[in-house]
């Protein structure tokens, strides 16, 4: 009889429909965006020199257009919550964090990754959850 529940458990596993299972391929993507960026970020801190710096901020670069591709192909009204928080997220980080970072100033760039930004990452994560 257990033989049994076992094949019928792998039997309904097979053909039921598991989507539940898996993140939909725009979250992934979006999350692969984000995930690249954050990369670009941290090598930043411990970047030696300006040339690795902006090697760095290639990847940020990479990543964000990965996001941002996803979200012009996604159907605006699905993503558009989603949209607002993550440009406020791109715009402290491009604006404050990588500047603060880049003069030296690791102290205001953790206070800053710490604070706000760890808030829209939280916001941003539960809204892919979701997608």
């Amino acid at each position: 009889m257990k033989k049994l529940s076992v094949v019928v458990t792998l039997g309904l596993a097979l053909v039921w429909p598991h989507s539940f299972l898996l993140a939909s391929p725009l979250a992934d993507a979006i999350k692969a965006g984000m995930g690249e960026a954050r990369e670009g970020v941290l090598g930043l801190l411990a970047a030696p020199d300006s040339a690795a710096q902006a090697d760095k901020l290639a990847v940020v670069k990479s990543g964000t257009a990965k996001v941002e591709a996803a979200l012009a192909g996604a159907d605006a009204a699905k993503v558009a919550e989603f949209k607002a928080v993550w440009t406020e997220f791109k715009n402290t980080r491009d604006t404050k964090l990588i500047p603060a970072i880049q003069a030296g100033k690791k102290d205001e760039a953790k206070a800053l990754a710490e604070g706000i930004q760890a808030e829209r990452i939280g916001k941003m994560k539960a809204m892919l959850e979701a997608l």
